[in-house]
């Protein structure tokens, strides 16, 4: 056997990759196995989506292993905020709800009507 070739009854090496997301201030992290990369993030489908620009990447002894901290992820609390306040100015909308005001064009002739037959009422 050579050096770098392998025996047919070796077993290839299977990797997983990994995504931890550190929350300090918390002091919890949520870690993610078997994530998708592509050129541009790093996904767990159903779960979450972070850039790769904003993981570091470690190698450990099973395979690659991105870790993100929270307080670089300001952009995903920033999201969620403002999709709760999209969420609560729609109910509002909802619940306060106004019928439109209609124009009536006879209220005015009414008014003027009415007037009319009170000086005239006066002056018999």
């Amino acid at each position: 056997m050579g050096l770098f070739s392998r025996g047919k009854d070796e077993e290839l090496f299977v990797t997983d990759e990994q995504l931890i997301i550190l929350d300090n201030e918390r002091r919890m992290c949520d870690i993610f196995e078997n994530v998708t990369v592509d050129g541009e993030s790093v996904t767990k489908e159903g779960a979450v989506k972070i850039a790769l620009s904003d993981c570091e990447v470690f190698t450990g002894a099973y395979g690659r292993i991105y870790v993100a901290n929270v307080k670089e992820l300001a952009y995903i609390e920033n999201a969620k905020r403002l999709a709760q306040v999209e969420i609560s100015t729609v109910l509002k909308h909802m619940t306060q709800f106004k019928p439109e005001k209609k124009l009536n064009p006879n209220t005015d002739m009414k008014f003027w009507a009415m007037f009319i037959a009170c000086i005239i009422a006066i002056f018999i």
